[in-house]
């Protein structure tokens, strides 16, 4: 279990910060397609809060243990928790990123068995 820094700086990523008034914090993005969910989550009634970059998990794929953070976890009024992957259409029909997805859910539902408790 780890935490991603992105207020660390880096010529190769973009970020972008929201500022929530639903959850009183500055939420960092990675990328314009996170910065946009934040006005969904935002606006959505049934979100209670959403939080960029929540604790990263490893997860094997093809005999390799490998980090995986989300892009963001949201609480619904339900007290239930979604992790968040957003990914252009593009990228998310490549094969790769279906069969890397699939092993990243895996892993994250362990994740969650262990951290629910």
């Amino acid at each position: 279990m780890y935490i991603r820094n992105l207020r660390k700086a880096s010529p190769n990523k973009s970020v972008l910060k929201f500022v929530s008034i639903k959850t009183n914090k500055i939420v960092m993005c990675e990328g314009t397609i996170e910065f946009d969910a934040c006005f969904h989550h935002e606006f959505d009634e049934d979100v209670v809060s959403f939080e960029s970059q929540p604790k990263g998990y490893k997860y094997h794929f093809e005999g390799k243990e490998l980090p995986y953070t989300p892009d963001a976890v949201i609480t619904f009024k339900d007290q239930t928790k979604q992790y968040i992957e957003y990914k252009a259409i593009r990228q998310a029909l490549k094969s790769e990123f279906k069969v890397r997805f699939k092993a990243r859910n895996r892993a994250g539902l362990c994740f969650d068995e262990l951290f629910s408790k």
